[in-house]
């Protein structure tokens, strides 16, 4: 049963890992988190928003409006994304 949980650990932190390189080679600013979940702060919070989510990316912008709070997806989730973030729309949006 260790083992299970061990790999797993291992699985999520690879994921992380995963999800933070993404975010911080798009954007090139600090990523702040946790393993589960990635924050990022931008000015362009709001309009990244409504560009990832009409792509079908969810993500949630927090109350201030200056982040973009990211969970952990699957390993095709971070492709999704990955493609997501560099598509027109998105670069739009960071303008």
């Amino acid at each position: 049963a260790q083992e299970g949980v061990s790999r797993l650990h291992l699985i999520l932190n690879n994921l992380s890992e995963a999800l933070h390189n993404v975010l911080t080679t798009i954007f090139n600013v600090p990523v702040q988190g946790t393993t589960l979940f990635k924050t990022l702060l931008t000015a362009h919070a709001p309009a990244l928003f409504d560009a990832l989510c009409k792509q079908g990316i969810y993500v949630r912008l927090c109350d201030e409006g200056n982040a973009l709070r990211f969970g952990i997806p699957d390993e095709q989730g971070i492709e999704r994304l990955r493609k997501a973030l560099g598509t027109k729309n998105i670069r739009d949006a960071m303008k």
